[in-house]
């Protein structure tokens, strides 16, 4: 239970962070987008977009449902590699990165 918790708070901090920065804001993708297949839905959305849209309420109906979590979480260098093209900078980018980071590390090693 405590792994959903602290998962909750993250996706909080991250949607605080993303508001914060104004980049919480933005065109919802189509129906049609939503249902790429490729990772991140790259060929689609931006990486934000498919933070916002996809990894978010997915989280969030895994912790409302008691759904069993991932294993393993990689998001990080996704994060790192969209930023250092420019589409945030700087200690905005730090933050969001951190807080991804964070969500990486529950995931995948249990650390609080």
């Amino acid at each position: 239970m405590e792994k959903y918790l602290r998962l909750a708070d993250l996706l909080l901090e991250l949607e605080m962070i993303l508001r914060k920065v104004d980049l919480w804001e933005m065109e919802e993708p189509s129906a049609q987008d939503l249902t790429s297949q490729e990772p991140f839905c790259i060929d689609t959305m931006s990486f934000l977009q498919w933070l916002k849209f996809i990894l978010m309420p997915t989280f969030k109906n895994m912790i409302e449902s008691h759904a069993g979590l991932p294993v393993q979480c990689n998001i990080t260098p996704m994060a790192e590699e969209s930023f250092s093209m420019g589409s945030v900078q700087g200690s905005d980018s730090a933050a969001i990165i951190h807080v991804i980071q964070s969500i990486d590390n529950l995931l995948s090693t249990g650390k609080k």
